[in-house]
């Protein structure tokens, strides 16, 4: 047995030899496998006689395709790539070829985006990096050159070094053992090496399936070993019903380990003709997983079988399935040939341009997760790994979710609370990864719930250091420093030790989301008490290779340096000192030499761009008198502020985090959001409930808070303050809203509220984390009383989430065809109203001009009538009852006098109330019955028109629509 060096040297040497025998028909086989393991799985051979031209330069290329392996007995998709062609080549000038070869293919209808050159010859660094350049400044095209150096490297790895063996005619037995060979296997290799006899026990048979399927995931060197003991088996297997079971697993070996199903078409012939007389489930799964294989090989052009045999065959399996379905011998039976069936859809059509069928596939899915209930032998488990597995490869649908609601409920009831955990878990991994925060927050909550007992708390905590990694990258910073906190909590407080690592991972995260925040000053309090815990309990605490928790913290602290000394110069000395005096000043000097120089040639607006690309918040908003903290979130900049305080922090803290938490719950809602920013002051009282009442004011949502200062503790606290927040954040995003109640009550409380009780309070309430993690002297009073923060949250702007986005689509209820024919009856009404107001306007420069500039703003002349029109009523209806009254007896006069033709001798309306200001209020009456004619409630007791009319721009096209009307405005 050779050691990988000498199996390197020998693929060397294999390759410089296969011009001297003229193998370029070997090399381009031995190309196209490698790139279809190693850079892409959808290629195909070219067609046209090598050496004519007739290939247009290229010996296989990518082709858009939905095929892929999925572990055992598997098949599943993946999205299309970007459009890749190959050339190798054996010449000795392989410079010119490299350069020839990429304008043939360039020269062609389909010009791709990389192209591959495979050389079995030398290719130096600098011409490599020479044709490169020339190809992406000639042709516009990514060039990637593999000589025979680097060939001959990748092909000694285990995974494809059968096709150096197969290519290159170099022995399997030359390959070193892999590490991950246990002894058990390596015992039947030397066993089995030395068998002489035809192997014909059916023992033989499960021995040989074993180790071949464990070489395959473990061992692929040894794959065509077994590979051959199964084809000797099958050899005294030929007459006996045993056959099928060794032609399939030779069948899916094969094409697992080559994706080549080509010389096994006499055996697939066979055993799918063998398959007409199978009657169970499992028996045809597997000749539907062969046809998945026989398609897909097929696709790539790697089997001798033509697509009409190919469909016929298909035809054939479905057709036994749909009777198994059609008349099953039980429900469990009915369930195993759903699942099959589901699988056969997956596969497809037969030809090259047919994709799976994924509609049809998860409606079989849909109808087996239904009846499952009833199947109480069918392995509800195992298919529900294996759908979780599809949508991997599939990506998101609808449908998933609603077999997996389907599903969930039969693996708690078989298999208990912990299982279902596990099925969440799983789920937020992968919203995780789609970057779908808000979704993974759902599942990892479910999680955390049910595996919240002694035996499961290691994953209900990590759940919570997921979910504050989940809501940092929403923004939503003081909910990830809460859930932070509150793992961090569980490790140290836990019946049965929990890993060290996991209570230093819990402070680091709460330490990231209040760099993160802005709040500089308690990310100062938190990284100290970091950094004492670290260096009290942590194993060599001076290796920060070592340490995870702390390496974000040496990446990080260079920059919050840099932006110290540019934003607060007069503090940055200070915070060097304290970094210094916990060992880390040369690691921060170091690195502050590195990233100085791009950094000092930002200009003010790219700094200020990059600070809020970086940060939810400005640096030290919680320096000086006030803290603030700011986020973006459902159409809504959010703005709290309170005393900057220690015990303020507490009470103020816990506020934003549940404030936060339950928007991320709202996330995804059409809540009739009107935008705009909200700010809130949070005081402490002396009372026993947190309340919260808005305050007067036309340009934002202004809202007072008042919460106890002395929170009450232990579990009764937390649900008496969890059901106290409840209320009152569905007593502002009420407020905001302008959604109907009753359907307000069905989407927001019924649907959410429960979830936003359950999610919002966990373990500790936060005055309590804080003060466990936090002691009054880390709170940095010094700190926070002798700076201020440099940057005003008045001009901050907050980058918004993509998941907590304002829904602004075009409002359901909208009726262009109502609306227009609204507007004509406005036209006519306004016209008939201000009939001789208009005449006098119209030779007044001033009120030409303020026409002009609302015509600019894109109002339409009947916003600009109906906005005069109001005007117009208010003022008479005023001066006729000598006051401004909203009753009964108000509002019948001005509709009167809104509806009503004006009159020679109507009371005139002085110029100046046709000011811009005062025609831009008086449109807010027209807006807010607009609303209400929609069947929309505007609660806000001080309207934000602004957002009113952003609302109405974006939701109702507003501003948008006209009709054909009289000219009533001169042009200015």
């Amino acid at each position: 047995m050779a050691s990988i060096d000498q199996v390197i040297q020998q693929i060397r040497f294999a390759l410089e030899n296969l011009s001297e025998r003229n193998g370029h028909h070997e090399f381009e086989h031995l190309c196209r496998h490698f790139a279809r393991h190693r850079i892409c799985f959808n290629i195909l051979p070219a067609t046209g006689p090598v050496g004519v031209g007739g290939d247009q330069g290229r010996d296989f290329e990518s082709f858009r395709t939905f095929i892929h392996g999925l572990g055992a007995d598997k098949f599943a998709a993946i999205g299309e790539r970007k459009k890749l062609a190959f050339a190798c080549s054996l010449q000795k000038q392989v410079n010119r070829k490299i350069r020839g070869d990429v304008t043939t293919i360039m020269a062609g209808a389909q010009r791709p985006d990389i192209i591959y050159f495979f050389s079995s010859r030398p290719v130096t660094v600098a011409a490599r990096h020479e044709h490169q350049k020339w190809a992406r400044e000639k042709h516009h095209v990514e060039l990637e050159i593999i000589d025979g150096e680097a060939l001959a490297e990748q092909l000694a790895g285990a995974g494809v070094f059968w096709i150096a063996a197969r290519y290159l005619n170099i022995p399997l037995e030359i390959f070193p053992s892999l590490p991950k060979a246990d002894e058990e296997y390596e015992a039947k290799k030397i066993a089995w090496a030395k068998v002489t006899d035809l192997p014909s026990r059916y023992s033989d048979f499960v021995e040989l399936k074993r180790c071949a399927r464990h070489a395959l995931n473990n061992s692929p060197q040894d794959v065509t070993f077994w590979l051959d003991l199964l084809e000797r088996f099958e050899t005294s297997q030929v007459d006996e019903p045993v056959w099928t079971q060794v032609a399939y697993e030779i069948i899916v070996l094969t094409v697992r380990q080559t994706h080549c199903l080509r010389g096994q078409e006499g055996r697939i012939r066979k055993y799918l003709s063998e398959a007409k007389r199978f009657q169970y489930p499992d028996e045809v799964e597997n000749a539907a997983t062969v046809m998945a294989y026989v398609v897909a090989t097929h696709r790539s052009g790697e089997i001798e079988i033509d697509a009409k045999e190919i469909h016929q065959r298909w035809l054939g399996i479905r057709d036994k399935i749909d009777g198994g379905i059609e008349k099953p011998a039980s429900p469990n039976q009915l369930c195993l040939w759903l699942a099959v069936r589901g699988q056969l859809s997956f596969a497809g059509g037969v030809t090259k341009e047919t994709s799976p069928n994924i509609k049809e596939t998860l409606s079989w899915w849909l109808r087996l997760a239904k009846k499952c209930s009833n199947a109480p032998a069918f392995p509800v488990q195992q298919f529900h790994d294996e759908l979780l597995d599809y949508i991997e490869l599939i990506g998101e649908r609808p449908e998933f979710d609603a077999i997996l609601e389907k599903l969930r409920p039969e693996i708690a009831k078989r298999t208990g609370a912990a299982a279902l955990a596990e099925s969440h878990f799983k789920r937020a991994g992968q919203f995780t990864k789609q970057k779908q925060f808000v979704r993974a927050i759902r599942e990892l909550h479910s999680a955390r719930v049910k595996w919240f007992s002694e035996e499961t708390l290691e994953q209900s905590t990590f759940c919570c250091v997921l979910l504050a990694k989940c809501y940092s990258c929403l923004g939503l910073n003081y909910a990830a420093i809460y859930y932070a906190l509150a793992a961090g909590f569980i490790v140290a407080n836990a019946p049965r030790p929990l890993p060290a690592d996991r209570l230093y991972e819990c402070l680091a995260n709460a330490v990231q989301a209040a760099y993160a925040q802005g709040h500089w000053c308690l990310f100062s309090g938190l990284v100290e008490a970091l950094l004492i815990l670290h260096e009290e309990r942590a194993p060599n605490p001076s290796d920060l290779t070592k340490h995870e928790h702390l390496q974000w913290l040496v990446q990080n602290l260079p920059m919050a340096a840099l932006v110290t000394q540019r934003l607060l110069p007069s503090h940055f000395d200070r915070f060097m000192n304290g970094i210094r005096r916990r060992g880390f000043g040369n690691l921060t000097e170091a690195g502050m030499k590195v990233i100085r120089p791009p950094f000092d040639k930002w200009s003010e607006e790219q700094f200020a761009k990059a600070l809020r690309k970086s940060f939810t918040g400005p640096p030290f908003s919680d320096a000086g008198k006030r803290c603030e903290t700011t986020w973006s979130a459902l159409g809504i900049q959010w703005r709290i502020r309170w005393d900057n305080s220690y015990e303020a922090l507490k009470v103020a803290g816990e506020a934003v985090a549940f404030l936060q938490i339950a928007l991320a719950e709202f996330a995804g809602h059409d809540l009739d959001v009107v935008p705009g920013e909200l700010q809130a002051e949070i005081e402490m009282t002396d009372d026993t409930k947190i309340t919260v009442e808005p305050l007067p004011d036309n340009s934002v949502y202004r809202w007072r808070f008042r919460a106890p200062r002395a929170p009450k503790p232990g579990r009764e606290g937390m649900n008496d303050y969890a059901e106290q927040m409840l209320i009152c954040v569905i007593k502002i995003v009420r407020a905001l809203s302008v959604m109907p109640s009753e359907k307000f009550n069905v989407s927001i409380i019924r649907d959410s509220g429960s979830r936003i009780f359950s999610h919002g309070i966990f373990a500790r309430r936060f005055p309590e984390l804080i003060g466990f993690f936090l002691p009054e002297v880390g709170f940095r009073s010094d700190l926070r009383t002798t700076i201020e923060c440099p940057i005003s949250l008045d001009g901050w702007r907050p980058t918004t989430p993509a998941e907590l986005g304002w829904l602004n689509s075009i409002h359901p209820g909208f009726d262009e065809a109502a609306e227009l024919k609204r507007i004509r009856i406005r036209y006519d009404v306004t016209i008939r109203g201000l009939k001789f107001t208009l005449e006098r306007l119209q030779g007044n420069a001033e009120f030409r001009s303020i026409v002009t500039n609302l015509r600019a703003k894109g109002w339409k002349d009947w916003h600009v009538l109906q906005a005069m029109l109001n005007a117009v009523a208010n003022y008479r209806t005023n001066e006729k009852l000598g006051r401004f009254d909203g009753n009964a007896e108000y509002m019948k006069a001005f509709k009167d006098e809104s509806f009503s033709e004006e009159r020679p001798d109507s009371l005139p309306v002085p110029t100046e109330k046709f000011s811009e200001r005062e025609l831009e209020f008086a449109t807010l009456t027209t807006v807010l019955s607009t609303m209400v004619h929609c069947g929309l409630e505007p609660r806000h007791s001080t309207p934000n028109l602004e957002g009113l009319r952003e609302y109405l721009r974006h939701r109702w096209r507003y501003w948008d629509l006209d009709v054909e009307h009289p000219l009533v405005f001169e042009e200015s």
